[in-house]
């Protein structure tokens, strides 16, 4: 049984700085001998807990019918493992602090926590810039505290700060130059080669970063442009709605070849995909609309069969590489977009799973679908 010793805590520091001197005297040896049942009793009961948490494993994994026995058998051979005893017959005042090992020793032995409430971990970041903030000193040393423990290193900690920014930033580069009086000729500071890629002029570039960002922000996420061009009015990076247009443009015959690229390999790599149409307006296509109608109507034949829809079809292809998702937009339906991407699916593609709304007229695209 441990042996219990009141002493102030101005006594053990004394005690501490004579230990590490190697200079103890003769009161100090009760107090050493204190200390070691202490540290000995703690271990035993950290032993004997995992012993048991085990042996409690060990009984759920063999079974109620052989946990019973393995039960009986301990009982006969009269060792058990301890148990905690109760909580009324406890002197919490005595009670000796659980160490870190303690507690390390039991978070390992529980049970994982199941994961709750969708909170993201750290480890959900995969895109956050680290930064490491270092202990200058500390690990190794004293302890400031209690002045005779040594500071080790512990697990870290990770708090993720998230920042708010506009959608697009602005780098202003500039360039030192020169010019001779002379001939006139005109010398310049050399600078990174990023800084001229992308679309745009000499004097504002548009990283195809950013180009990437204005197109999924305006055709995926359906923000207007002008609604883009207030809000960075407002944060100081004007991005007017007519350069939007230019860049988006400009941006399509560049990266048409990828699309196409995209579109065959989903097309042939594709295990299962959704179609959609949603209604849309385009100016170009209305007019040539009411144009037919008109032509139609002035050489006095029906206008019931012109077609007066514009719909975009969405498809999204599910590949083993990911999902590529394509949009369509014209006087077409999703029925005839199916039909059309199918031809380039070779026979020899695994099969193809597809998936509609419920709705009458989905239904009716998806019957022209060859599948």
């Amino acid at each position: 049984m441990a042996q219990r010793i009141d002493v102030a805590l101005d006594e053990l520091y004394a005690a501490r700085q004579r230990s590490g001197r190697r200079q103890l005297d003769l009161n100090d040896f009760p107090l050493v001998d204190a200390l070691l049942d202490q540290f000995i009793a703690s271990t035993e009961r950290r032993q004997e807990r995992m012993a048991a948490k085990a042996a409690a494993a060990a009984r759920a994994a063999s079974g109620p019918q052989e946990g019973a026995a393995t039960e009986r058998d301990a009982e006969d051979s009269g060792v058990l493992p301890s148990t905690a005893s109760d909580p009324a017959e406890t002197d919490e005042a005595h009670r000796e602090p659980e160490s870190h090992a303690d507690r390390d020793a039991n978070e390992a032995a529980a049970p994982e926590k199941p994961k709750g409430h969708g909170r993201n971990g750290a480890s959900a970041f995969r895109k956050a810039e680290h930064i490491l903030h270092v202990l200058a000193g500390v690990i190794g040393a004293v302890c400031e505290v209690c002045g005779f423990g040594k500071m080790y290193r512990y697990r870290e900690k990770v708090i993720i700060r998230v920042i708010g920014q506009p959608m697009f930033f602005a780098e202003a580069h500039h360039y030192e130059q020169a010019r001779c009086r002379e001939c006139g000729h005109i010398a310049r500071a050399p600078g990174p080669a990023c800084v001229h890629e992308g679309v745009g002029s000499d004097y504002v570039r548009y990283d195809w970063s950013a180009c990437a960002m204005l197109m999924a922000m305006h055709y995926f996420s359906g923000s207007p442009s002008k609604r883009l061009e207030s809000l960075h009015e407002g944060w100081g990076v004007p991005l007017a709605d007519a350069n939007q247009w230019a860049i988006a443009s400009t941006c399509h015959d560049l990266l048409l070849p990828l699309f196409k690229a995209l579109e065959r390999h989903a097309i042939r790599t594709a295990t299962n995909f959704r179609i959609d149409d949603t209604h849309a307006v385009v100016i170009e296509l209305q007019k040539e609309i009411n144009a037919e109608i008109a032509a139609l109507e002035d050489l006095g034949e029906p206008t019931k069969d012109v077609r007066t829809g514009i719909n975009a079809t969405g498809s999204y292809w599910e590949t083993p590489d990911g999902t590529v998702i394509l949009f369509y937009t014209g006087r077409h339906h999703a029925g005839e977009i199916v039909d059309q991407l199918l031809e380039h699916r070779p026979p020899s593609s695994p099969k193809l799973i597809k998936s509609t709304p419920a709705a009458t007229r989905c239904r009716r695209c998806a019957s022209r679908a060859r599948l």
